[in-house]
């Protein structure tokens, strides 16, 4: 009787981990870490975002810079890119980046 009230719409969960990623792992199924686990089971976009949690500020830095070399073809706008991100990197100190270290920092 309730049947017609509930939603017929199928739910998606994550893509069951594929064989080939699972042999691609150099250690036996039962000695993975719960990160590396998670790192399997999760879809790309998720498992970039916690591979980038894992790197240092200075990492994250440069990894930016090089982003910015391939986007930013001007080598004079590309410059003065890098001297605003070395200016927010010397300011924030080794305080990670944050919306409130940015305000801080285009304010001064």
């Amino acid at each position: 009787m309730v049947e017609h009230l509930l939603p017929k719409q199928r739910v998606a969960g994550p893509s069951p981990v594929s064989r080939s990623r699972l042999e691609k792992t150099s250690v036996p199924s039962e000695e993975l870490s719960l990160k590396e686990l998670l790192l399997l089971v999760v879809d790309d976009t998720i498992r970039g975002q916690l591979l980038l949690r894992t790197k240092s500020n200075n990492e994250l830095f440069e990894l930016y810079k090089s982003e910015l070399a391939l986007k930013i073809r001007n080598e004079r706008n590309l410059t003065r890119y890098y001297q605003v991100l070395n200016g927010f990197s010397d300011f924030r100190g080794e305080y990670p980046p944050s919306t409130h270290l940015g305000k801080q920092f285009l304010n001064k």
